[in-house]
C-alpha cells in the first residue's frame, strides 16, 4: 500500500479535496441547522465529544462531527449563536492563528452571547512544579499511566521509566506532547479575549458554569480538570 505521506505533493492535494468536500458539506448543514428553533451553540475542537442539540465540529470530520477550519473566516452568518464552546483546542493552534479564531468567535455571536473556553492554565502547571501541592502525585500517576506512557508521540526523544514518574515530565508533557503551540494563563488569555472586542470576561470552575447550556460539559474531567483554565466572555 502507497502511503501518500511520504509524497507531500500528492498528500497535501488529497487533504485539499478531502476539505473542500468537508468544507461544503459543512455549509450545507449550518444552513440546516440556523433553521431548525431552539438553541444555536458551535462547539469547537469536539473530538468524539458530541454535545445534543449544538453544532459540533472537528479539525477530522466524524459521524455527526462536522468539519470545521479555526485559521479561517467561519462559514456562520454574523450575529448568529447564542454559545460557543472551546475545550482544549485553542492551545493546538499558534497564537497569532488564536487571535483570528477568537475574532471569529467574537463576529458570529449574538449581543449577550457567550464564549466559553478550557484550556490547560500554566500558571497552575508551574505552581505544582515549584510549590508543594496535593494533587501533585495523584496528577502525576494520572498523566503518566492515562496519557504519557502510552503515547508520548510528540517527544519520541524520550519516554520515562517508572521511577523517572516526576513532576518535570508532568511539566514538558503539556508543552512537548499533543502537538500543543501555546500554553496559556489567564492574564495572557484574557488580554486577547478584550482585544478581539470582549468585555465581560470572568474565570469559572472547570466544568462548571453558572449557564445551565454551559454547565458540566467539558470532557477533561478527574484530577486533570484542576489544571484547566476555564474562561467565560460575554459579547456585550
Amino acid at each position: 500500500m502507497i502511503n501518500f505521506k511520504s509524497i507531500p505533493f500528492v498528500y497535501r492535494l488529497g487533504l485539499k479535496a478531502k476539505h473542500k468536500i468537508w468544507s461544503d458539506r459543512t455549509k450545507k448543514n449550518i444552513k440546516l441547522y440556523l433553521k431548525q428553533p431552539g438553541l444555536k451553540a458551535l462547539h469547537i475542537g469536539a473530538g468524539h465529544n458530541q454535545i445534543p442539540n449544538w453544532f459540533n465540529t472537528d479539525y477530522l470530520a466524524r459521524q455527526n462531527i462536522h468539519f470545521l477550519n479555526t485559521n479561517i473566516t467561519f462559514p456562520f452568518p454574523s450575529k448568529s449563536l447564542d454559545y460557543v464552546f472551546s475545550e482544549h483546542h485553542i492551545e493546538h493552534i499558534h497564537y497569532k492563528d488564536a487571535k483570528k479564531m477568537l475574532a471569529e468567535i467574537f463576529r458570529v455571536l449574538k449581543k449577550d452571547g457567550v464564549f466559553r473556553v478550557c484550556t490547560p492554565d500554566l500558571t497552575k502547571y508551574l505552581t505544582s512544579y515549584f510549590q508543594e501541592d496535593p494533587l501533585k502525585n495523584e496528577a502525576i500517576k494520572y498523566v503518566m499511566s492515562e496519557w504519557i506512557r502510552p503515547g508520548f508521540y510528540n517527544a519520541k526523544n524520550y519516554s520515562p521509566a517508572p521511577e523517572q514518574e516526576n513532576i518535570s515530565f508532568f511539566i514538558n508533557d503539556i508543552f512537548l506532547n499533543y502537538e500543543h503551540k501555546f500554553i496559556y494563563d489567564s492574564k495572557t488569555l484574557i488580554a486577547l479575549l478584550r482585544e478581539v472586542g470582549f468585555s465581560k470576561i470572568h474565570e469559572t470552575e472547570a466544568t462548571k458554569s453558572s449557564i445551565a447550556q454551559l454547565d458540566n460539559i467539558e470532557t477533561h474531567t478527574g484530577v486533570i480538570k484542576q489544571f484547566t483554565l476555564a474562561i467565560e466572555a460575554v459579547k456585550e
